[in-house]
């Protein structure tokens, strides 16, 4: 006699199966999702490095710089990809800046290319009380706008809180 249908058995192994297969994927992502925070929770507690490197990518790629009270913002020719974080070149403007968050002061890194309606906001390092730019030749300004063309090498200075040692960054202009 043919069989229509499956027996209560083999559903049951079926229904096993598929079990054993979402549990593993389940713990496969909650695995990446752990490494992952470890990977950010690392950088934000030691930002040197990363804060050295994202600089350096910044500042490096800068056509025009302008300075301000809480930080800098500077016209570069390059981009973090939203989604894959690799560089992209476009026009950005990106602007290093200092707020307040839940007691701590952070610097936030914010870019806003220039094709893109919304800006990208990153959390660049915590605890630090000032950021400053500073040009080799500053005499070139044009005093008719708030913009001055970048030079061949750039300064970043980084002021962290009272246990952690200032920062300064050389960065040669590509």
């Amino acid at each position: 006699m043919p069989k229509n249908g499956l027996t209560l058995i083999e559903l049951m192994a079926a229904l096993a199966v598929s079990g054993l297969l979402v549990t593993a994927a389940l713990t496969a992502a909650t695995t990446m999702g752990r490494v992952d925070a470890a990977e950010r929770g690392r950088l934000a507690d030691d930002p040197p490095s990363s804060l050295r490197d994202v600089l350096a990518t910044d500042v490096g790629h800068a056509r025009e710089y302008r300075v301000a009270d809480t930080g800098f913002s500077i016209r570069t020719w390059a981009t973090l990809n939203d989604e894959t974080m690799e560089l992209q070149h476009r026009p950005t403007t990106v602007t290093y800046y200092i707020v307040e968050l839940a007691g701590r002061r952070w610097l936030l890194r914010r870019q806003q290319a220039d094709d893109h309606v919304d800006p990208r906001v990153d959390l660049a390092a915590p605890d630090v009380v000032s950021i400053h730019l500073s040009v080799e030749d500053e005499a070139t300004a044009n005093v008719d706008s708030p913009w001055r063309p970048m030079q061949t090498v750039a300064t970043v200075t980084v002021t962290f809180g009272a246990d952690r040692p200032e920062a300064v960054y050389v960065i040669r202009n590509r």
